[in-house]
């Protein structure tokens, strides 16, 4: 069936850490395989390595693509004698490490050294309606604080070679407030309401022009060598980081990003523009990155197919909500609703989407959206391990990625 109103291709960007290995051995590696997996350094360039699984037709497509993509990652770097696992820290020595230099890592060093160590699940979503397109945006960000409860991960980090409980379920929220502290906070923490390309846009062209005014007034810790250096993009044109009018959308750092850049039926797709759900933590395994999938696509499908304002939306969409779920995780409350029930109400709805779809099969994968509602989300499970050093945590969280393909 061919909806007018419709997710249509639909990709997976999955940051992995990498041990005793390094990304661009990986990548070098698979040159002369003749199965190519689609995998980019990160600004982690040695400890990050990113694989993406791109423009999936449908959520069944993309669920086995990861499995099998995954898999096949997995062999590689332990081919290369390496180690591969989730969870969103990266337990490792970055002090030496040089970020990747993008626009966005060259106008504030805080934010360089930010992205170091920690990752992140993203699911991007093509779109091939406008109102689609915002009804999600204004769904998911008011209930972000459901994904990230789902998937936190990183209650540890690496610190002059010890673990740190860091006090939270999810290191990065705090993590982003603090390494975006000199971008302006439209740019990072404010995820506004929008209806149309066009208020995105003028807003766009908001925050660029504050980011603007803050570096030329000295009030960002700009590194100006990486800002003007002449660069050779793709088509072999030089070009510097600035001076620039606009921002392009993938620098700005929203937990639900839109992507207007994303316009793939001009390259032969099928969707008008994509958004990028960013708030999760890298799960420990396939089979939770899976879920999520099937979560955020099967409530997509829903809204898609019905009204969207029939769904439960308590919370408001404000920094606040993430900043209390990357502490307390599934136990917290907003509003005096409770997480662990509006996530187990939004099932309902994202089962109602993937069966009248025709994708009932996908609705196995929310049996570990049971589990975790009553054993706790990856964090509680790496704290009831107790791992007493970062070579415990590691040797955990390795064993636990290869065992959840299984």
């Amino acid at each position: 069936m061919t909806y007018n109103r419709d997710v249509g291709q639909i990709s997976n960007e999955l940051e992995f850490s990498l041990y005793n290995t390094d990304v661009d051995k990986v990548i070098a590696d698979q040159i002369a395989r003749p199965e190519r997996l689609f995998i980019v350094p990160e600004i982690n360039s040695r400890d990050i390595i990113e694989l993406n699984v791109s423009l999936a037709q449908n959520i069944q497509e993309l669920n086995s693509r990861v499995d099998k993509d995954v898999s096949t990652l997995i062999q590689r770097v332990e081919t290369l004698g390496g180690m591969i696992y989730g969870g969103s820290s990266v337990l490792s020595d970055v002090s030496s490490v040089n970020p990747k230099r993008y626009r966005t890592t060259s106008l504030s060093e805080t934010a360089a050294q930010g992205f170091l160590d920690i990752t992140s699940q993203q699911i991007v979503l093509g779109v091939t309606e406008e109102k689609l397109g915002f009804d999600l945006y204004n769904f998911f960000r008011k209930i972000n604080p459901v994904f990230l409860a789902l998937t936190a991960s990183s209650s540890y980090k690496y610190k002059n070679g010890n673990l740190e409980d860091t006090g939270c379920v999810s290191r990065r929220i705090g993590q982003y407030e603090q390494f975006c502290k000199y971008f302006p906070e439209s740019m990072w923490k404010m995820m506004p309401e929008l209806h149309s390309l066009k208020e995105y846009l003028a807003y766009l062209q908001r925050i660029s022009d504050a980011v603007n005014y803050r570096l030329y007034n000295g009030l960002l810790d700009a590194n100006w060598e990486e800002l003007n250096k002449v660069r050779v993009d793709h088509n072999n044109k030089t070009f510097s980081y600035v001076p620039f009018t606009l921002l392009e959308p993938h620098q700005i750092y929203w937990f639900i990003r839109v992507r207007p850049d994303h316009r793939t039926i001009e390259k032969g797709g099928n969707s008008l523009f994509s958004l990028e759900l960013r708030v999760p933590d890298m799960p420990t395994t396939v089979s939770k990155i899976q879920m999520m999938n099937s979560f955020v696509v099967g409530l997509s499908y829903y809204i898609a197919d019905h009204d969207s304002g029939e769904l439960p939306t308590p919370f408001n969409g404000e920094f606040d909500d993430l900043r209390t779920t990357a502490k307390y995780g599934l136990n917290n409350r907003i509003n005096y609703i409770d997480m662990r029930k509006l996530a187990d109400d939004l099932r309902r709805y994202a089962v109602r989407g993937l069966e009248d779809r025709g994708y009932s099969a996908e609705c196995s994968r929310f049996n570990t959206l049971e589990k975790i509602l009553i054993r706790g989300n990856d964090a509680d499970l790496i704290r009831r391990v107790a791992p007493q050093n970062v070579g415990v945590l590691r040797t955990y969280l390795v064993s636990k990625f290869k065992e959840g393909l299984v």
